[in-house]
């Protein structure tokens, strides 16, 4: 999901009728950085910034609250943002931090039991901090 799209925009600028050589070189270049960025980000999650877990706890009377577990060896709360997505292949899950950083989780359907997908759905929906 991340690798594909760079490497269509690879072979958009190789075969892109009228651009220098050089160009190519240089953009191929940073198109793939980008997917090397993107893949430690998000899959291999070795990024200092990169989500491991993320952990809800539900209080009586509220949405409860939600600790995310970081790469680089550091537990932070995080209200859970509005604009994180839900669909039935995958849930994005959009953290913000005390200091306003944002975090971002990418949890595909296959990387946890249907039931457990199926929890995660529902509890985004509902508990997702409508105000920002």
């Amino acid at each position: 999901m991340i690798i594909l799209p760079h490497v269509l925009t690879v072979i958009f600028v190789v075969t892109l009728p009228g651009l220098q050589t050089g160009y190519k070189i240089v953009l191929t270049g940073l198109i793939t950085a980008s997917v090397i960025y993107y893949y430690r980000w998000h899959i291999s999650r070795s990024l200092g910034k990169s989500v491991l877990q993320a952990v809800h706890t539900m209080n009586v009377g509220n949405a409860g609250s939600w600790t995310i577990d970081l790469a680089g060896q550091k537990e932070i709360g995080a209200v859970l943002l509005p604009d994180s997505f839900v669909n039935n292949w995958m849930v994005i899950l959009n953290f913000k931090d005390r200091q306003n950083k944002r975090y971002t989780l990418l949890v595909p359907a296959d990387a946890v039991s249907d039931d457990v997908f199926r929890q995660l759905k529902v509890r985004v929906r509902l508990f997702s901090d409508r105000n920002g």
